[in-house]
């Protein structure tokens, strides 16, 4: 979105912070829901490994997060069709980069924030080996 602000000109003023917290509430959201999936199949899949368990949580998840962000898309482009026939910049200057923050923040819920959780998880479990004394 930073660079969206950068590449098209758009001024940084309110709008741009409206934006920010918008993307930034509506990413954290779609990050608990993914990771409420995993820690619900954690307790029900005990024995699955966190690849695996990651996985099936993003699949589970997957299609109400893309329809969530397609119809969140497609207002943002109504809006925008609005604000270009009506003449209304703001609305403009404030849509445009929400639709690129919304893309953005669906991607990273989706492909960055469960493959984190999974190295985070296997970096405990090695520290946790690692850390028990040795008998002798």
């Amino acid at each position: 979105m930073f660079a969206a602000y950068t590449i098209f000109n758009i001024p940084v003023n309110e709008l741009f912070i409206a934006a920010v917290l918008t993307i930034i509430g509506y990413s954290m959201n779609d990050k608990v829901v993914v990771y409420d999936r995993m820690r619900e199949n954690n307790k029900l899949l005990k024995k699955m490994s966190y690849k695996e368990l990651a996985n099936r949580s993003i699949y589970e998840t997957l299609s109400r997060s893309i329809n969530t962000g397609i119809c969140c898309v497609l207002s943002l482009i109504v809006l925008i069709i609005f604000g270009k026939i009506y003449d209304i910049s703001s609305l403009v200057d404030f849509s445009f980069p929400l639709i690129i923050g919304i893309i953005s923040g669906c991607y990273s819920s989706i492909f960055i924030a469960s493959p984190l959780w999974v190295m985070w998880q296997e970096s405990k479990n090695k520290k946790k080996v690692s850390n028990k004394p040795v008998k002798a």
